[in-house]
């Protein structure tokens, strides 16, 4: 998933799916041709399972 779905799918902003990326709270599974990082959507339905546990993103 890029940034901008992830962004998407987490109702959140792309700036802050980057800014959870550079803290390693969102773990990119390789980065793409412009070096944006690209994620597992397994991964991002999890993370946001826990969020929504914990109160939101």
């Amino acid at each position: 998933m890029s940034v901008q779905e992830v962004a998407n799918f987490l109702s959140a902003q792309e700036t802050r799916v980057l800014r959870l990326e550079r803290q390693s709270l969102l773990l990119s599974s390789e980065k793409n041709a412009e070096n944006k990082p690209l994620f597992n959507k397994g991964f991002i339905a999890k993370c946001q399972d826990l969020a929504q546990g914990l109160g939101g993103l």
